[in-house]
């Protein structure tokens, strides 16, 4: 490793979940995950700039408690730093008008 390496880490939340999820078999793991000593681990021995946790919000409409259970997780793994920063995606909506670019 170079001396004095710096380092901004990309996650995909949809990935990451279910990997935990299916890595500890039950829901209950996935609110216990350490994620500081994850990003300690990607991080080795260099300098951490910013983390970027990317997820798609769940339908509150369609199940209140989980997406309260996930809205307390994004709460969870920003707490430690103001370097962590959850990015939530949004649908994409395609306007008539640039329907013709589309083949």
């Amino acid at each position: 490793m170079v001396p004095n390496e710096r380092a901004i880490i990309f996650i995909d939340g949809s990935n990451l979940y279910h990997i935990i999820k299916d890595m500890f078999n039950n829901s209950k793991s996935l609110a216990s995950f350490n994620f500081e000593k994850f990003i300690g681990l990607i991080l080795d021995e260099r300098k951490l700039i910013r983390v970027y946790y990317y997820s798609a919000p769940l339908d509150k409409n369609k199940d209140e408690e989980i997406y309260k259970k996930q809205q307390q997780f994004f709460e969870n793994i920003t707490k430690p730093s103001s370097l962590y920063h959850t990015l939530k995606l949004q649908e994409l909506v395609i306007p008539e008008s640039a329907q013709e670019f589309h083949s």
